[in-house]
């Protein structure tokens, strides 16, 4: 819900509404792409097309009026970026709610911590995966999960699918 919400702000022309203000969003330095147009549901190739264009070799494409696409080497890299830009998000809109002025990371500190995560991403992310998939086993059928147990699934079933069709 948070990162959909950054798709919902209004933003300077040419203004990302990700900004690089907590370590998880430092992770996503350069490499989120955003899309300022909403044609409503993508129905047609034509429109998949226009999206793919639009998001290129970046990890996300956050898109106006819509929410978040991401793509990863691994379904487990895709998981592990949709949990932490969602966490980013969350951290953002959180401290935008105060009304106080975001400090957003210098691009020097940010490109430099982008760089140490990525290369410990595969390993951690496939472990955050296996987390995540014994606790649903161990919370199937119960309410312990925090009503997150559709979302978490749905999600692992989205991004198992996106990354089986762009391996076609």
């Amino acid at each position: 819900p948070y990162t959909t919400a950054l798709c919902c702000v209004a933003t300077k022309d040419g203004e990302h509404p990700l900004k690089m203000c907590n370590q998880n969003s430092l992770r996503f330095y350069d490499d989120v792409a955003y899309d300022p147009v909403f044609n409503g549901l993508v129905c047609e190739e034509d429109e998949g097309n226009r999206l793919a264009k639009a998001m290129g070799d970046k990890l996300a494409l956050l898109q106006r009026h819509h929410g978040v696409i991401v793509c990863g080497a691994t379904v487990a890299e895709a998981f592990d970026d949709l949990y932490y830009l969602e966490r980013a998000a969350m951290v953002q809109v959180l401290a935008a709610s105060t009304g106080a002025e975001l400090h957003v990371v210098d691009n020097m500190t940010a490109k430099a911590t982008k760089q140490e995560q990525d290369k410990i991403k595969p390993a951690y992310a496939k472990a955050h995966l296996e987390a995540w998939k014994r606790e649903l086993r161990r919370t199937e059928g119960s309410s312990s999960f925090g009503g997150m147990l559709p979302v978490v699934a749905a999600s692992m079933l989205a991004l198992t699918t996106l990354f089986l069709l762009r391996g076609r």
